[in-house]
């Protein structure tokens, strides 16, 4: 599967997530709820003109990522090749302090990323209803999830890794049949409508 485009909704955004989206390949899509919050920031010897200049929060540190290249290269090459997973590197790069090179570096990556980001997400609105539209299937498919699921109040008690497994999995081939079912037969019906 080629991911070209990861969209979340507004929570769990970091300058970390982006920074390594792009080193994996692929683009950081989160849908943003409050433009007018969102901040800038420019590589130096740009300077921005009067309708950006109160959006920018500060300049990118060029030297830091150049310092610490290799060191971001090796992380991306160990996510992408599976010696570890991104979930923990992530979660080890938030807690790392301050002063640790990498984890800088990959927020000065990041913030570029961002802001490019967010640039494109201003000028085309087509990127926003992208956005919007993406993350509403992940919707349909949990409230699908939560119609089915009323057992025990929706709620999955078993104690046993198994057991809750199994349940899950038993929850996703229950709404993977509902949504085959749809499919094949709103099919037909647009066939025999097309008829």
């Amino acid at each position: 599967l080629h991911i070209e485009e990861h969209h979340v909704d507004g929570g769990g955004v970091s300058d970390h997530v982006f920074a390594l989206c792009h080193l994996l390949g692929f683009r950081f899509a989160p849908r943003i709820p409050n433009i007018a919050a969102r901040r800038l920031h420019l590589f130096n010897g740009i300077e921005p003109g009067p309708d950006i200049a109160p959006l920018v929060a500060g300049r990118i540190d060029e030297g830091l990522i150049e310092a610490h290249w290799d060191d971001v290269l090796r992380l991306g090459t160990s996510i992408r090749t599976g010696v570890v997973s991104a979930s923990i590197m992530l979660e080890r790069l938030g807690s790392y302090p301050r002063a640790n090179g990498l984890a800088l570096a990959l927020r000065e990556i990041g913030r570029v990323e961002r802001t490019l980001f967010t640039l494109d997400w201003i000028e085309q609105p087509e990127q926003r209803r992208r956005a919007t539209r993406e993350l509403n299937k992940g919707e349909a498919e949990n409230a699908l999830k939560r119609a089915i699921f009323f057992h025990r109040i929706g709620r999955i008690r078993d104690h046993a890794l198994q057991a809750q497994s199994h349940r899950a999995s038993a929850l996703n081939l229950v709404a993977g049949a509902i949504v085959l079912w749809n499919t094949t037969y709103l099919q037909a019906a647009r066939m025999h409508l097309a008829n």
